[in-house]
C-alpha cells in the first residue's frame, strides 16, 4: 500500500483487506477518529475458540477471484481477528466506528 492508500491490486483479497485494516490503525493516536465501512456478506461459523456464548463466530464473507467463500477454513475474516486487528491496538482517546451494509 502506498501513501495514497492504493494497494498493488484493486482486487479485495483477504490479505489486502487485512493489510488495509492494519494500515488504518497503525499510526492512530488519541484524538483521531477512524471509520471502517464494510459492504458485503456475513455468516456464522462454528466457534472453534469456544469464546462465543452462542457457539458461533461471525465472519465477513470474502470473494476469492470467481466465487464467494463461506467457510471456517481461514478464507473469511472471523470477528476475533477483526477485534485483534482493529480494536486491540487502539489507545484510549481514539474514536473508532465500524459500519456494515
Amino acid at each position: 500500500m502506498d501513501e495514497n492508500c492504493r494497494v498493488d491490486t484493486a482486487y479485495p483479497t483477504r490479505e489486502i483487506i487485512i493489510q488495509s485494516m492494519e494500515w488504518l490503525v497503525e499510526d492512530a493516536k488519541p484524538g483521531d477518529s477512524l471509520l471502517l465501512y464494510y459492504s458485503g456478506h456475513g455468516n456464522l461459523v462454528e466457534d472453534t475458540g469456544k469464546d462465543e456464548g452462542i457457539g458461533y463466530d461471525q465472519v465477513a464473507c470474502l470473494m476469492q477471484r470467481t466465487q464467494a467463500i463461506i467457510s471456517s477454513d481461514g478464507k473469511n475474516i472471523v470477528d476475533d481477528k477483526l477485534f485483534e486487528i482493529l480494536v486491540s491496538p487502539l489507545q484510549l482517546g481514539i474514536a473508532a466506528t465500524a459500519r456494515r451494509y
